[in-house]
């Protein structure tokens, strides 16, 4: 692991400061089999380098000798790279035959492996390569404070945007399975090619995932007496769920019609009928007043505060403290 960083301070008047710094941090992990594969074969090794960078501009103003302000824009940007290297692509093996029904995004990577019965799997699992997943988040904070007295009032607001680029991890190159289900072993099932089970996705996606969080907050520490001080609070979020840019879909029940279904033929083909509509039931984000993330609800969040400190014996040396709180976060998933 490398980490670098570079800070500058700059007093630009008595009541104004300024403050700029960046950090680089690299981390390289190069792991001598492909453990994610559950693999212990060293034909396939992991080496996964990961960058996060982080950016940062902060204003300071004295106001007075009892009031502060601090504005300050940042970045950071996480970046992992999961590499694989080895017997990874089918080129690779020219004796090599694949009759896989599907030809997507990274269905030249040879297939998975997998057996029953406690032997180890092989080949290529569906996370990897995995090549420049970001989170970025981009954000915008003010924080006042004020000295009023026995309180030590506290307000601000804070603006968060995200963004996730990420491939959707997918067996686009096919999972077998032999499970002894013919033979009683399921390495003689595999020696006769006789698979109990494959799955195989059309593809792999990368949907990009964005995201907004605005916070206004107001806190106040009130120190009651000389051995009691108090604190309470509350923050006010919204935080709409994130969206993603590829056109998602979902099922709608209210949105079906019968009339509009095909003949599904014994074969598993089907037969278009004069109604056939091939997104029959699916409603589509962002689309005919469908929202960008299929929901309005869950935007506002109130996310009070409050704790206490006691000096027990009033002596400075033992002290009492709790509190309670609620926040809350976010998952980016879909896409």
């Amino acid at each position: 692991q490398l980490d670098s960083q570079i800070k500058i301070d700059q007093t630009i008047t008595d009541k104004v400061h300024l403050m700029g710094e960046y950090f680089d941090v690299r981390q390289t992990d190069d792991l001598p089999a492909q453990e994610w594969a559950g693999s212990p074969f060293t034909t396939n090794k992991q080496s996964f380098v990961t960058r996060s960078k982080l950016a940062e501009l902060q204003g300071t103003v004295i106001i007075s000798p009892s009031m502060v302000n601090q504005v300050s824009i940042g970045l950071n940007d996480y970046i992992p790279n999961l590499g694989i290297t080895g017997l990874v692509y089918k080129n690779q093996l020219p004796d090599f035959q694949s009759t896989l029904p599907y030809n997507g995004l990274l269905s030249d990577r040879l297939p998975l492996v997998n057996f029953s019965g406690g032997y180890s799997s092989f080949g290529v699992t569906n996370s990897q390569p995995l090549t420049h997943a970001s989170d970025v988040e981009e954000t915008l904070t003010d924080d006042w404070s004020w000295l009023k007295g026995k309180h030590f009032i506290e307000a601000g607001f804070n603006f968060v945007h995200s963004i996730k680029r990420q491939n959707q991890f997918a067996f686009s190159n096919g999972e077998w399975t032999f499970s002894g289900r013919f033979t009683g072993d399921p390495i003689a099932d595999y020696l006769l090619g006789d698979s109990a089970q494959f799955y195989q996705q059309s593809g792999e996606r990368r949907p990009y995932m964005f995201g907004n969080i605005a916070s206004p907050y107001v806190q106040d520490t009130w120190k009651l007496t000389k051995r009691f001080t108090l604190n309470y609070g509350v923050r006010l979020m919204y935080m709409p769920l994130p969206h993603a840019t590829l056109a998602e879909t979902l099922f709608d029940p209210a949105k079906f019609d019968p009339s509009a279904i095909p003949i599904v033929n014994p074969n598993g083909t089907i037969t278009p009928t004069a109604n056939y509509n091939p997104l029959n039931g699916l409603i589509q984000n962002g689309v005919d007043g469908v929202p960008v993330n299929f929901s309005d609800k869950h935007k506002w969040y109130w996310a009070p505060q409050a704790g206490f400190a006691w000096d027990v014996f009033g002596d400075g040396k033992t002290s009492l403290r709790g509190g309670f709180g609620i926040t809350y976060t976010r998952v980016f998933t879909g896409g």
